[in-house]
């Protein structure tokens, strides 16, 4: 009948720990990314289309040649 403390053994938890901490650092790139104003929509405002290449002499001097349609009936 003496006191004796129980012998408890630490379980670490190593999965667990790691699943938290990515729980909370995806978190806080959220909030972030929220906070920042950053969003996906960024990459659309940064394009800006090219403008079309202007017709060589061939081109404008006969428009339906240079357009590759073969559409002559036999």
């Amino acid at each position: 009948m003496e006191d004796e403390p129980e012998e408890t053994t630490k379980v670490s938890h190593k999965l667990r720990k790691l699943l938290m901490l990515g729980a909370i650092g995806g978190a806080a790139a959220v909030a972030y990314k929220k906070i920042t104003g950053r969003g996906d929509d960024e990459w659309q405002s940064a394009y800006e289309p090219t403008t079309p290449a202007e017709p060589t002499e061939d081109e404008a001097a006969d428009p339906e040649a240079s357009t590759g349609d073969s559409t002559t009936e036999s």
